[in-house]
């Protein structure tokens, strides 16, 4: 919770930052165009550094789906013959198996040289 008040703390810090020096740019006398590059540059510079730093703190990753467990239950049953994969439960790349939960799943029988799983597997 600290984390996301520091967050919203930083991104309204950049945002007020930003709404000053565009309204003090917006006051000076401009005595020719290339005065402009430069004040704009500040402009991008301040509000580029803000939204980094907010981007870095904790908490600053969107959540997704993804982000949601896999469950697994009541699954029937599974054979496989010679050098198969028989799977009732979860198999996938280690993130994926890291948010896998499993209840209640069904048999798996390989025959030779196969693989069966039941529960959760990496792979």
């Amino acid at each position: 919770m600290i984390a996301m008040k520091m967050r919203h703390t930083v991104l309204a810090l950049t945002g007020a930052a930003v709404t000053a020096l565009t309204g003090l740019f917006a006051v000076l006398q401009w005595d020719d165009a290339a005065q402009v590059a430069p004040m704009v540059s500040a402009v991008v510079a301040v509000g580029s550094l803000g939204v980094t730093i907010w981007a870095a703190l904790p908490g600053s990753r969107v959540r997704s789906r993804s982000d949601e467990p896999i469950r697994v239950a009541r699954t029937g049953s599974a054979r496989v013959g010679t050098g198969g994969t028989a799977n009732t439960g979860v198999m996938g790349s280690a993130a994926a198996v890291r948010r896998a939960e499993v209840e209640d799943t069904g048999e798996a029988e390989a025959g030779d040289d196969g693989d069966a799983n039941t529960g959760v597997k990496e792979g």
